[in-house]
Formats: structure tokens, sequence, C-alpha cells
């Protein structure tokens, strides 16, 4: 026994280890505890290779690309074919399977005779890919400097988006015709009715803003209609030295005299006094502060005088009550020019709540943009107010195109996009830096704007705050890189290489201003990587043929629509200077015997005046129905048959 003992410590060690490694190593590694030591081998290796995640990382940013688009395309197929007033996707750039679609149908018409043949694939100039912005309802802002292409690459585009889908569009031109040329003739082609309101234009409808009060009664809407004409009359941005008292004062008088004009129909059983022209009459009067003391004692709802008491109550100071009324017929004699009170005046003809396949376009004159802008402002505040604060939930989104959005000021813009997108209000917004937006809405409302704006398409600001702004937005990334180092020393010289860790932005504010024209970062809530959403994508922009076929066409057509339009206009409610005269004349006179001065006893009865009908435009039934044939369908007589036959 204790020979065999000794014969085995006597084994020379190496002829162990030569044995366990050559003949015992594989056979142990395919038992259940060499896999298992294997396997924690392996687990430890990678561990000291791979770094630990991103703990221990100095920075996160990365760009997105094909796998974030392709993940947007779905969520945006899905929302197409799913339409919700408050689940939306747009594109930019039509789809090669809604462009089939829609040329089949345009065959089915008879207003195309053959689909196109596809164009063939160019290895050197492929074709323009298709960009899908899922949950568009949740907005969308287009930031760029003026030639940056933010018009070009993402408004336009996603007007034609929301066109081709059917959905009521409002178009706020700030360089009108340049904008509706491209997309009136395209609405037309997709079987839109299309409006425009563009005063001092032969081809703009009518709308009287007293239309968009109730009755006379309805003060929230004329303190609305008081706040938008003021903050669009201030160009400063809010920023004037004058007395807020006198400001205010002003508004709750032109708030009251609104008022008061609409219950001028009220008392002569006539609407058609209801206009700015009878209100402009009202605040003429002589001694106007004692004939509205005296007219809300003896027949004014005590609802509509409200608005009025403040400077009832402070007749006594002749200076003061000057001033404010200094201030509000200001507001009104801007309005009541010879060439745009005929879209102020009258029987309103654009239509108010919008429904599927209806387009407006609100053009700006910019030749007389100080006259007509506080006015266009607040018609277009008016409805789009009205459309997204509906009782009766909408069917479907109301698409709104604001280009240019600091040339106009509209209060409730940041309850739209926060609270009303669940009501359908789905906003793009094009502006050229924070800085220009800030000027207008100020510091606290633009940050409101740009949170409350989802997906943004950041091109070449040209401003360096704005840029720095933007590159802290995309965040930082992290890079390596390896560092040598070489000592000396009495023992001799010595040398070593270290990894180091660094980081940088992901975009920096230098780059952003040398952003050539079409390119820019996008950033969508769709476009996500693993368990983060919002990656920001760099693309250079591009737009397919079909649409600028598409838009080339629309422009031709131009003009032989505007024709057509200012024909329809004139027929229906053209009114000449004499009548217009005799119109403010007639005014005159009824407020005069409307709200008489104390002293004269008793208020005359208003039956005892007559106007002439002839002098009211849009006075008889035949108005509506001539109006009733716009816009003008493409196969609609009016419109020249040989330009549109082979125009497809």
């Amino acid at each position: 026994m204790n020979q065999n003992t000794n014969h085995v410590i006597s084994l020379p060690p190496g002829l162990i280890y030569q044995q366990l490694t050559k003949e015992n190593l594989i056979d142990f590694a395919q038992t259940n505890q060499g896999i298992t030591i294997t396997s924690c081998l392996i687990a430890l290796g990678l561990l000291v290779i791979i770094p630990d995640g991103k703990k221990g990382q100095l920075a996160t940013g990365y760009w997105g690309g094909k796998k974030e688009k392709k993940a947007a395309r779905k969520k945006a197929q899905e929302q197409m074919a799913n339409i919700s007033r408050n689940s939306v996707a747009l594109y930019v750039g039509t789809p090669e399977d809604i462009q089939k679609r829609q040329e089949q149908e345009w065959i089915k018409q008879g207003k195309l005779k053959k689909q196109r043949k596809p164009e063939a694939f160019n290895w050197f100039k492929p074709a323009a890919e298709s960009l899908y912005l899922p949950d568009a309802q949740r907005g969308i802002s287009a930031i760029g400097a003026s030639g940056s292409g933010k018009s070009f690459s993402v408004c336009d585009p996603l007007i034609r988006s929301s066109l081709d889908q059917g959905f009521p569009t409002i178009i706020y031109d700030f360089k009108y015709p340049a904008q509706a040329k491209r997309a009136v003739g395209y609405a037309l082609k997709r079987g839109y009715k299309v409006h425009i309101f563009a005063p001092g234009f032969p081809e703009s409808d009518v709308c009287n803003p007293l239309d968009l009060l109730k009755d006379e009664e309805d003060a929230i809407a004329a303190g609305q209609i008081a706040q938008v004409i003021n903050r669009n009359t201030d160009l400063t941005g809010g920023k004037a030295s004058g007395d807020k008292f006198f400001e205010d004062a002003g508004d709750s008088l032109v708030e009251g005299i609104f008022l008061l004009t609409k219950a001028v129909g009220t008392l002569v059983e006539n609407q058609r006094y209801c206009d700015i022209m009878t209100a402009q009459a009202i605040l003429s009067l002589p001694d106007l502060v004692s004939r509205l003391e005296f007219a809300s004692q003896e027949k004014l709802n005590v609802w509509t005088t409200r608005p009025l008491s403040q400077i009832i109550s402070i007749k006594e100071s002749e200076k003061t009550v000057a001033g404010i009324i200094g201030i509000a017929q200001r507001t009104f004699q801007k309005f009541l020019k010879k060439d745009f009170m005929g879209a102020f005046c009258g029987k309103t003809t654009l239509p108010l709540d919008l429904e599927r396949k209806q387009l407006i376009v609100f053009g700006l004159d910019r030749n007389n943009r100080d006259i007509v802008g506080p006015l266009l402002a607040t018609i277009l505040h008016m409805v789009i107010n009205r459309n997204v604060s509906r009782i009766k939930p909408r069917r479907d989104p109301l698409v709104v195109s604001l280009d240019e959005l600091p040339s106009l000021y509209l209060p409730q813009l940041v309850n739209w996009l926060n609270e009303n997108r669940e009501d359908g209000f789905c906003g793009i917004l094009g502006y050229q830096n924070l800085g220009q937006l800030e000027n207008r809405y100020g510091k606290e409302l633009t940050r409101a704007i740009l949170g409350g704006t989802a997906t943004k398409f950041i091109f070449n600001p040209q401003d360096p705050d704005s840029a720095k702004t933007f590159s802290d937005l995309l965040g930082e990334f992290q890079i390596h890189f390896k560092s040598k180092s070489k000592s000396s020393g009495t023992g001799g010289s010595s040398h070593s290489k270290s990894d180091q860790k660094n980081k940088r932005p992901l975009l920096e504010p230098a780059q952003f201003i040398k952003l050539p024209t079409g390119k820019a970062v996008i950033i969508n809530p769709a476009y996500q990587r693993a368990k983060e959403s919002y990656v920001p994508l760099l693309e250079q922009i591009q737009i397919p043929e079909f649409d600028l076929k598409e838009q080339e066409w629309s422009e031709n057509l131009w003009e032989s629509i505007r024709e057509h339009l200012i024909k329809v206009k004139r027929a229906s409610h053209r009114v000449s200077n004499q009548q217009r005269v005799r119109q403010l004349k007639e005014r005159m006179a009824l407020v005069e015997q409307l709200f008489p001065l104390p002293t004269n006893g008793a208020i005359q009865a208003p039956a005892s005046f007559s106007p002439t009908p002839a002098l009211i435009p849009n006075s008889g039934s035949s108005s509506s129905t001539a109006t009733s044939h716009w816009p003008p369908r493409l196969s609609d007589q009016d419109v020249s048959p040989d330009l549109l036959e082979g125009s497809f």
C-alpha cells in the first residue's frame, strides 16, 4: 500500500500536466462543469474588452439612419390607413403608391388619358425618397433663414401631403400669391373647394368681422377680436412705451363698439348694417359718451354695454375720454380705405366652418401690410379658433400652414399647439430663427412654441444664438483617441500609450451656420432606437420629379383661376366708389338716429329710416347663388377647356 503511494508521489509533475492537457481537456470541456467554466471565462473576457453599455460614457448623442426612417414609415402608413383628427401623418415627397392611385382616379374621371411611365433608374441620380412624419398633429416647426429651403423643402410638400389626403387646410401666404400659385391648382385638381381671402385683391372673398360674433352679447369673441387687432397693430411686439391704461381702455372701447354695432342689426331688424363702417360711424359721433350712457339706460342690453362701463364712468374727465376714443378710432381708420373695405364689408362669403376638401388661402398684401395685416390676422385667428373649439368634435384634422409666422401675432397659438391637437389642430409653423420669433412673441412664448412642436426641421438659421441653442438641443457624442507620452530620466527614456475619451457636439454651432440650402436636422417622435425617441437625422431633402411637375402645372394654371375668381366676385358683390360713399353717409345718418343726445328727448323710431337696398352689397339672395359656383372644378365652363385639356 505504501509502495503504491510512494510510486504515485514520485511521478514527474510534467507527466501529470501532459496527460491532463492532451487527453482529458477536451473531454472535460464537454461536461456540464466544463461548459459552465468555459462560459464564465468567455463572459469575463467580453466584459474586459467591450465597454459597459452607456455607463461611464461622457456623451450619448448619435445620428439616426435607415432604421429610424423605416420605423417612422411603418407608423405613418398605419396612421394614413386609419385617419382620425388626433392621429395624423404627413410626408415630404409624394410616395409612389399615392402617385399611382391618384393617376388611376384621374383616368377614371377622364382627366388623364393614360398613366405616366415610371422613370428609368439612374445610378448617378437616385429617385428622391419620401420622408414620413407620423404624429403631425403634435406640431411641426420649419426653422431656417431666408433662402435656406424651408418653404420649398418642407412647408409646400406638407401642404401637398395634406391635400392628397383630403384634409381641410388653411394657408397663410405672406408673399401672396407666391404660395397660392403652388397650392390652389394642386387642390382643385384633387376636387377641393378653394376660397381666397386677400384684402386689396379683386379675387378676394368677403369676411365681415362682425359675422364672427354670435350676437350682441358675445363679449368673448368681441374681446378676442379687439385683442388680436391691437397686438397686430403694435409692430413693436408689445414693447411700445405707451400708457397701458389707455391701451387697455381702448381695447375695452373697441370691444364695446363691436357689440354695439352687432346690436344695431337687432334694433333695425337688418343685419346688413353690422359692419366696420357702422362701427366707425358710431365712434365718430360727437359727445359719444353721453349718447352711449343714454342708450344703455333706454334700449341696450346690459351685457352689450358692459365693456362701455369704464369710459362712461370717467365721462367727466374729457381729456382721458378723448385719449381713449382716439386710440379706438385709430384702430378703425386704418381699415376704412377704399381698396380694402370690400373685403371686410358686406355679406360674408368666406366659409367659417371647414370640412373635408376645403382650402382657404389668407393672402397678405405686403405693400399695405400695416393696413390689412391686423384684420387679416384677426379673421385668421377667429376662423382657426372656431374650427378647433367646436362643441361637436371634428371628424378630420385641420391642417394650418403658417409660414413666416412672426409677421402676425396669434394670441391662442400656444393653446392650439398644446391643448387643441386632440381637437384636430395640426400646425405647420415656419420662421427664420428664434430671435425673430422672440421679437414678436417674447422669450417665454417662443420657448412654449418651440416645445409645442414635436417635429422640427432645422435648416441654416444664420443666427449664432439660435445655432448654439439647436446645437445644445442635439447634445454631444463621445470620441475615443490614443495618446502617447515619452519620459526620460537618469535610467533612460520610456514610452507609454493610453486610451482617452472626450466629447464634442453632434453638430457644432459653426456647422449649423454652414448648412447648404435644403439640408436640415430633422427630429420626430417616431424616429426611435431601442428605448429612445426623437433620434435626430441629418438629411439633404430632395423633392421627387412628380411633385415638381405638379407644382409647375399649378403655377401655370394660376392666372386662369385668378381671372375666373375675379369674374365671379365682380358679378356677386362689386360696389362702385359712389355706392360706397353713399353707404357711409347712410350709416352716419342711421347711428345719429339710433343714438341721439339725451337733450333730444325720446329716441326716434328707426322704422322711419329707409335705406336703398341697391346700395348694400350682397343684399339679395342672388349673391349667394353667384358665389356658390366657386371654386371652379376642372369641368367648369368658366375655366378655359383648352387650358385644362391635356394639362395633366
